[in-house]
């Protein structure tokens, strides 16, 4: 079931983590991943660090949330530093390992930035590109 569908039949209850930096140890949040399974969450979602960081944790953990098949994984997507190719490429990539399910945002700056330097300046272009790419 898709997340929207769950959404329109009841008040949704949700996890959000954040994947340890790339030089830190994945298995505590994986075990931890395991407890939240046990409150039968409707999805679980990853984000990542300003400006892109732990992208490569974000897949990691997307795709074991995926394969545990115990909930949903919800990547966060931005428009940080994203071009439209870089954006179709890895859209892409979360398909291929089962994830398709994304919460669009603009994103947060990362520190000195004061543009999203990418394609899109809001979400809602990036949601557009999104639906259009991605029907």
């Amino acid at each position: 079931m898709k997340v929207p569908e769950i959404m329109k039949q009841k008040m949704c209850f949700s996890f959000e983590v954040f994947p340890p930096k790339s030089d830190q140890p994945i298995e505590p949040l994986l075990e931890t991943l395991d407890q939240l399974y046990s409150f039968s969450p409707d999805f679980i979602s990853c984000t990542y660090g300003a400006g892109g960081s732990n992208a490569g944790r974000n897949v990691e953990i997307c795709k074991a949330v995926r394969e545990s098949g115990k909930t949903i994984p919800v990547t966060h997507y931005t428009c940080i530093g994203n071009t439209k190719e870089t954006i179709v490429d890895e859209l892409k990539g979360y398909l291929k390992i089962g994830v398709d399910h994304i919460l669009a945002l603009r994103g947060d700056f990362p520190k000195g930035w004061q543009e999203t330097r990418g394609d899109f300046a809001y979400a809602n272009e990036l949601v557009e590109f999104i639906k259009i790419n991605f029907p």
